[in-house]
């Protein structure tokens, strides 16, 4: 009789099992068969399918920029043939640099060299100017060009013509003929250039993403290993890192090289709950969640994944133990713990580095 009555305020804790509805008032435990409302969604589904749509959206989206192939023939100036032409210009090559220096017949004065483009296509160009080494010049410009209608497609101009500056600018456009102009004024100064690269750039996000979750193991429902997308491990990563409230990454992620941790031992006596890790303090690069169960009678020996509730609050380690008392009750409510009875605690640590799940665990923690 009063393993019964045990068992029934159990499940009054609980509220509901199988298609029984209990409902404890002081005392006294009532026991129906009207079932309670189901609402699948709360805030927190909510937030986690407005981020799936946010993850969506960065996979899309993000680019991870790679330098292919350079368009601009002889970029540094020292090969045969030269390529590239002058205008109210003469060229002197002294390793590294290109010395252009203008006849003073004009306004201004230029190399300048054809090339084609991909309007498909994201471009970078890449350009060092010596002003340390440049002489009698007013301003300096590096400047991409319409070759039909000689209109500016890309202008840049140099901050300082008596100073050295490198610099990268990344560009697309529709037209497909263009010519790439090293620009001074006036044409009775010396202009002087080390290079000036143009690299199609291809967006190698996704494919780096492909390529590390072969490093990624993921189990299915029957615990069997299976390979997975770039997009499954962008997505698992990045829904951890949420739940943990850490920013999302774009760069693919290695393996994790922490080795994972265990519960040392979890206790519940009354009215403390305690969950003990073999550290004093977290380490760096670490962070526990953990989930809970209600309580129910010890003959319940498997713990379904739908019984445990997250816990959104923080795991601080001290002395080499959580206090996990308010973090139940914050869950189930104050009086949820039954003695008598036990509850699971489900443990998983994760690399804040990557969002890494290093492991999972459940263990029953008995209430005494």
């Amino acid at each position: 009789m009063a393993l019964a009555k045990l068992g029934i305020n159990i499940a009054a804790a609980a509220g509901k099992v199988g298609g029984l509805v209990f409902q404890q008032t002081g005392g006294r435990t009532t026991m129906s068969t009207k079932s309670r409302r189901i609402v699948p969604r709360n805030k927190q589904t909510g937030s986690r399918m407005s981020f799936l749509r946010e993850i969506s959206s960065m996979w899309r989206t993000s680019i991870l920029s790679r330098l292919a192939d350079n368009i601009i023939l002889n970029p540094s100036f020292e090969q045969i043939p030269f390529v590239w032409a002058a205008v109210r210009a003469t060229f002197e090559y002294i390793a590294p640099n290109l010395f252009i220096t203008g006849n003073g017949t004009g306004p201004n004065f230029y190399a300048n060299q054809p090339f084609s483009n991909n309007p498909k296509l994201f471009y970078r160009l890449i350009c060092s100017y010596k002003g340390s080494l440049s002489t009698g010049l007013s301003d300096a410009y590096v400047i991409i060009i319409n070759a039909g209608t000689l209109s500016s497609i890309v202008s840049i101009k140099i901050p300082d013509p008596d100073s050295d500056y490198n610099f990268y600018f990344d560009y697309n456009t529709d037209v497909l003929n263009l010519r790439l102009l090293l620009f001074a004024t006036p044409s009775t100064g010396i202009s002087v250039w080390e290079f000036a690269y143009i690299y199609s750039l291809e967006n190698s996000f996704q494919a780096s993403w492909n390529a590390a979750a072969i490093n990624f193991q993921k189990l299915n429902r029957f615990a069997e290993s299976r390979k997975q997308s770039g997009y499954e491990l962008f997505q698992s990563m990045n829904l951890n890192l949420k739940a943990l409230g850490i920013d999302p990454i774009i760069a693919p992620p290695i393996p994790s090289d922490l080795p994972a941790i265990l519960i040392q031992d979890a206790t519940a006596e009354l009215p403390d709950v305690v969950i003990s890790y073999p550290f004093e303090i977290l380490p760096a690069n670490y962070a526990i969640m953990l989930s809970f169960s209600r309580c129910m009678p010890k003959s319940v020996a498997y713990c379904k994944k739908s019984w445990l509730k997250q816990y959104w609050g923080t795991v601080e380690i001290a002395d080499n133990q959580f206090l996990a008392t308010s973090a139940y009750s914050f869950l189930f409510g104050e009086g949820s713990l039954i003695s008598g009875s036990h509850f699971f605690v489900q443990s998983q640590v994760f690399d804040t580095r990557s969002g890494e799940r290093l492991i999972s665990e459940v263990r029953p923690v008995n209430v005494v």
